[in-house]
């Protein structure tokens, strides 16, 4: 096996969740969610911050800190979690991270959603350590045009080169037509990452019923042959030749996502648990070899993984101890 697949990777104490991973100056630098070992979202203390480790291999990681925090200000709509990063680098340099922004005041030991906000919010950066959330964003997020802020969560950022702009990917629940829909992937455009305009659905999910929500974590990207858009989930995807719209999902041709255990308790560790290659998966490349990072591992412990793929006519299949052919340049976060 591939050594870097064999890596399950968090920071000391802590378990690793939606994350990403960007190429820089010849290390690979990972922002994730952080969570404490042996809790979860809904207790205190726990994923309220983004962690931040390098590795110049994908093998060997330090810990850097966490540059990305919870404001902390009352009725701001990350005043109590910051969590989901995705970062992206300008054409003039400057990194910027997008990133939930959750008000959540009702944690353990009395979780409840009552006084619940959250929102897209951004950060830039000039070195991928020191980061700085723009004024006119701090107090709720990325505003859209039409509506007062993005209610939603997981963002997910490309360049379209055929219409010369930047998408947004997250996701999200709405009325549409009257009818209530909870299992939404929303895009919106921008051409200088601070003016967003809504447009609409790119997915409405049609798939069979998820104990979790199944258009969590959107991943776009285009196929390295074909040409066309793949929106990857956590079980399934869709493929398109219109990065804002996207027809029925299929099912992930190999064992991914969560798998729920009804009658354990979160403590144990055996609430839920990773299957195969993970969940809020990344597509990268390194040293001319493509991987899906996955989060793997159980509720409360998981961690950093790899998995080796090679891609095919229209989309990709898992590949371990691939030899060196197949391997296509494909739009991927690095220099």
């Amino acid at each position: 096996m591939d050594m870097i697949e064999q890596v399950r990777y968090a920071p000391a104490g802590e378990y690793v969740k939606d994350h990403c991973l960007i190429f820089h100056q010849g290390l690979w630098h990972l922002f994730s969610i952080s969570g404490q070992i042996g809790y979860s979202w809904m207790d205190r203390g726990s994923e309220e911050c983004i962690s931040h480790s390098c590795s110049c291999d994908l093998i060997h990681w330090k810990m850097l800190g966490h540059p990305v925090q919870a404001s902390g200000k009352t009725g701001y709509y990350d005043e109590h979690m910051a969590v989901a990063p995705f970062v992206i680098q300008k054409p003039d340099g400057q990194f910027c991270m997008f990133y939930s922004g959750w008000r959540h005041p009702n944690k353990q030991p009395h979780f409840n959603f009552e006084g619940h906000q959250q929102s897209i919010y951004m950060a830039v950066s000039d070195n991928l350590y020191e980061w700085k959330i723009p004024d006119e964003i701090a107090p709720k997020g990325i505003i859209v045009e039409g509506d007062d802020t993005i209610v939603g969560r997981d963002p997910h950022v490309i360049w379209d080169d055929a219409e010369n702009r930047w998408l947004l990917y997250y996701t999200t629940q709405e009325n549409l037509d009257g009818k209530p829909y909870k299992f939404i992937v929303d895009v919106a455009e921008s051409r200088d990452l601070v003016r967003w305009r809504k447009l609409g659905c790119a997915l409405i999910w049609n798939g069979d019923k998820r104990i979790f929500n199944p258009c969590e974590s959107p991943f776009v990207l285009k196929h390295p042959y074909s040409g066309k858009f793949i929106l990857l989930l956590n079980w399934d995807y869709s493929i398109s030749s219109n990065p804002v719209e996207f027809p029925k999902i299929q099912q992930l041709p190999f064992p991914c996502g969560i798998n729920y255990h009804t009658e354990s308790v979160r403590d144990s560790g055996k609430g839920w648990s990773s299957v195969g290659v993970g969940f809020a998966r990344e597509v990268i490349k390194h040293e001319g070899k493509n991987y899906l990072s996955g989060v793997m591992g159980h509720d409360g412990h998981t961690k950093l993984g790899f998995t080796r793929f090679m891609w095919t006519e229209d989309f990709l299949i898992l590949q371990p101890n691939l030899g060196e052919s197949n391997m296509a340049d494909i739009p991927c976060k690095s220099e």
